[in-house]
């Protein structure tokens, strides 16, 4: 269980952005585009299941199955370039999310930074005190999400909403060429299933259920992107999905009305806790390993014991 929290908390409300996007300029088949970008990502995630099961007592995930097929040098690369460098933005900008969301109901009386900061911190700590008890905090918030975020989408999907529904095609392009190119931008809805892989020592029986966690992870997150694809053209119109900054917050009250703005706040509050502790538990993790093999340094393995 702790394995599929971690990869469905990778659904982060800034996935949203791209969802709105994307259907912005194709319509509802920008489905076929979040299919076509899971099943590749399933592909590779075969590849890593295969890979976790030759080598399972690995901890350090990705990097160090490329330190044994391509050496030491491009391992540091994969981690550093891959993982460290790029969730150092990752992160903050989940955090973001859910503090633009917070703005527009608190308003101005605290600085924008603040609920973001405060969130870090409070993760921080919580994944200080052991991975046993982030684990646990990154389950019973990813069940949550996961119910909060597919009810919405089955709300929004079949009409059931409180909000009146917009009068728009639902199909805004069939060209088989920018349905495709857009699997690019669906891509990003699957990025980070194998943050599972680092975990899987702390699991029972990690050569079936790392996979099995990975597959039925990407799995979840595909039906809820197609709900809400489906959802957005029936409750948002098109031009201002495009230029919206928080879709998901507009599609919430479009839908729902003032109540779907309180939904909202606590589906952005769990969407960045579940992100940012995935991210803050797997990659020190990943580096935990990597600093045990000796690709990076040995403090981080000490202070990680």
């Amino acid at each position: 269980m702790g394995g599929l929290s971690t990869g469905v908390g990778m659904i982060a409300t800034s996935c949203f952005i791209s969802m709105a996007s994307g259907t912005s300029q194709v319509g509802t088949p920008f489905i076929i585009s979040i299919i076509i970008a899971c099943l590749i990502n399933m592909f590779a995630a075969s590849s890593i299941s295969e890979l976790n099961a030759l080598m399972p007592d690995l901890t350090g995930g990705i990097g160090q199955y490329t330190m044994v097929a391509l050496g030491p040098f491009m391992a540091i690369i994969v981690v550093v370039g891959g993982y460290i460098i790029s969730n150092i933005f990752a992160a903050p900008a989940e955090g973001a999310m859910f503090a633009n969301v917070c703005k527009s109901f608190f308003g101005d009386a605290l600085p924008t930074a603040f609920y973001s900061v405060t969130l870090t911190v409070i993760l921080i700590v919580i994944n200080i005190l052991g991975v046993n008890f982030s684990t646990l905090v990154q389950t019973v918030v990813a069940a949550v999400l996961m119910i909060s975020l597919f009810a919405m989408g089955i709300i929004s999907a079949f009409g059931l909403g409180m909000g009146s529904m917009v009068d728009q095609p639902a199909v805004l392009s069939t060209n088989p060429r920018e349905i495709l190119s857009l699997s690019a931008t669906a891509f990003w809805f699957f990025i980070g299933f194998e943050f599972i892989v680092p975990l899987g020592k702390d699991m029972k029986n990690p050569k079936k259920n790392v996979s099995r966690a990975m597959f039925l992870g990407m799995a979840i997150m595909c039906a809820i992107q197609c709900l809400m694809a489906v959802g957005f053209s029936k409750y948002t119109l098109w031009n201002e999905l495009a230029a919206s900054d928080s879709p998901h917050l507009m599609l919430a009250v479009a839908i729902l009305g003032k109540p779907g703005r309180y939904w909202m706040i606590v589906v952005g509050l769990l969407a960045a806790i579940s992100t940012q502790n995935s991210i803050i538990c797997s990659v020190s993790e990943i580096c935990c390993g990597m600093a045990k093999s000796g690709l990076l340094p040995a403090f981080i393995y000490a202070v990680r014991k």
